[in-house]
């Protein structure tokens, strides 16, 4: 079976896991590979359809082990362990419990579970629940294809992601229907230009906390320590919401007095598997563009957005980084050096002057020497 098994890992990892992070091919690899493997093996023992070593547990064990032995915390890591999770997932949907001798060989003996005799094709026609199972995966796959827009569908093929509301959706048809109610609509996630206008009118009426709302925290340990925070406390706020230092941040800008401003052209780019949106604003004294990054909804992107002028703080504040020792240190070195994406991205900006070019240019040869 093929759309089963591709439905239903995805169905089951948006709803378990809800990570907008994960590269859906990946996983789609990793939810056919059994198959793949016992097909080649049947090539040369025999009925290439029958299940072997590729849906046993040894063999995805021994994959995860080698890959935590062989790969740091980062993409690749999560990318390669995406693999081993579609993996499972198809041993699940093909219930592999109910054959405990080959999903636990060799623990039961070295023969796998005995195999219903015949040719592949009659042992399909002969269970139509493959054929009910084929047509939900199709079917599921064929609704979140179709809701995904144009837009969406080149985004799975060119990133492997998909938007945050497939992970709702997931969720949904999961839970099923509220008993005596009905399931409401769940809106997809505000556009790029619309989350921009949002958090710079907030940023203009002095409501910050609306604006922090609306910012990536995953940056805050780096720009707490550029307003002064000890490495510890940066720290610290790797793995907890850093709203405060967002709410921070804003205030500051706000003295810049923004005045009126057009949100204007949005401009979607792809980088590491990372996507932006570059909104144009124009009428502003304080920014002529707001860089938003798709973290489960489009949030301000602090460092793609104010890098420019900001590069020798930041410089200094990884530098404190780099220094750093203790508990959490080395987390802390990780979370900076997964925002080599948003450093390319404000190099990016038309016209900068060389000397802000150089500073950023420094500032990625050390993120990337803390990424690998």
């Amino acid at each position: 079976m093929i759309f089963w098994h591709l439905g239903g890992a995805l169905f089951l990892f948006r709803w378990i896991f809800r990570d907008p992070k994960v590269d859906v091919r990946l996983l789609f690899l990793g939810a056919l590979l059994p198959d793949v493997i016992d097909f080649v093996l049947g090539l040369f023992l025999g009925d290439v359809f029958r299940q072997r070593l590729g849906h046993t547990l040894i063999l995805p064990t021994i994959y995860v082990v080698v890959v935590l032995l062989t790969t740091r915390r980062g993409r690749r890591r999560r990318g390669l362990m995406t693999v081993a999770i579609g993996w499972l997932f198809h041993l699940v949907l093909d219930g592999m419990w109910t054959r405990p001798a080959t999903l636990f060989w060799p623990a039961f003996g070295w023969e796998f579970a005995a195999w219903p005799a015949g040719s592949a094709w009659e042992r399909a026609m002969d269970d139509p629940w493959r054929w009910l199972a084929e047509a939900a995966g199709l079917a599921y796959l064929l609704v979140i294809w179709r809701r995904l827009g144009e837009s969406g569908r080149r985004q799975v093929m060119t990133t492997g992601r998909l938007p945050a509301w497939v992970a709702a959706l997931a969720l949904i048809a999961a839970c099923g229907t509220p008993s005596g109610g009905s399931v409401t609509t769940v809106a997809t996630a505000a556009a790029p230009e619309t989350v921009a206008n949002e958090v710079l009118s907030g940023v203009q009426a002095g409501r910050y906390d609306a604006a922090a709302g609306l910012t990536s925290l995953e940056q805050m340990p780096w720009v707490a320590l550029m307003e002064g925070a000890s490495a510890a406390e940066a720290a610290g706020m790797v793995d907890e919401a850093g709203t405060g230092v967002a709410t921070n941040f804003w205030e500051g800008f706000g003295e810049a007095q923004i005045g009126p401003f057009q949100v204007g052209e949005v401009t979607l780019r792809s980088l590491d598997d990372v996507n932006f949106a570059l909104v144009s604003v124009t009428g502003s004294s304080a920014a002529s563009r707001l860089v938003l990054v798709d973290r489960d909804g489009w949030k301000v992107d602090v460092v793609a957005s104010f890098g420019a002028g900001l590069a020798d703080r930041l410089l200094e504040a990884l530098e404190v980084a780099e220094t750093a020792t203790g508990t959490g240190a080395n987390r802390l070195r990780q979370a900076l050096g997964d925002q080599v994406p948003s450093v390319r991205i404000a190099m990016s900006e038309p016209g900068l002057p060389s000397e802000v070019a150089d500073s950023l240019g420094r500032l990625l040869t050390r993120l990337e020497l803390l990424e690998a």
